[in-house]
């Protein structure tokens, strides 16, 4: 396993243990820029941390989140979401733990995204400027 995946191995199982008695995220698309009655309120869950593009103003590391009811977007499935931190200081670790403002990819349909293997800007279109909270706790 070379270095970059083994560290996203390890990341996402020290962030996603902490998970395991906090497990559902409300997270709002469009809040960061819109104001809190905006568009689309979802409830999502991680899967696990994930290697972004090798791609210039791309986060090196997201979240995959799954919605759990899937959405109908402009006649496309949405199952799959990746989430990062909008504003540089803030970590994945304020992702799961507060509040956050955040970038939302969604996954196309067809398209596969693991912590095995970086992913693509062709599997996500780039899809809102949203924040994400703890809306459950166990």
């Amino acid at each position: 396993m070379d270095e970059d995946l083994l560290s996203v191995f390890v990341d996402t199982h020290r962030l996603l243990d902490f998970e395991r008695s906090q497990k559902r995220y409300r997270l709002g698309l469009g809040t960061g820029c819109y104001g809190p009655e905006d568009s689309y309120q979802l409830l999502v869950e991680p899967i696990e941390i994930v290697q972004g593009p090798d791609e210039a103003n791309w986060q090196p590391r997201d979240i995959l989140f799954r919605l759990l009811e899937s959405m109908d977007y402009r006649s496309e499935d949405v199952e799959f979401v990746t989430v990062s931190p909008r504003y540089s200081g803030d970590t994945l670790e304020d992702v799961l733990s507060q509040k956050t403002i955040v970038a939302v990819g969604r996954v196309l349909p067809g398209h596969t995204i693991s912590a095995t293997h970086r992913y693509l800007k062709s599997d996500v279109d780039y899809w809102a400027i949203g924040s994400i909270e703890i809306a459950v706790q166990d």
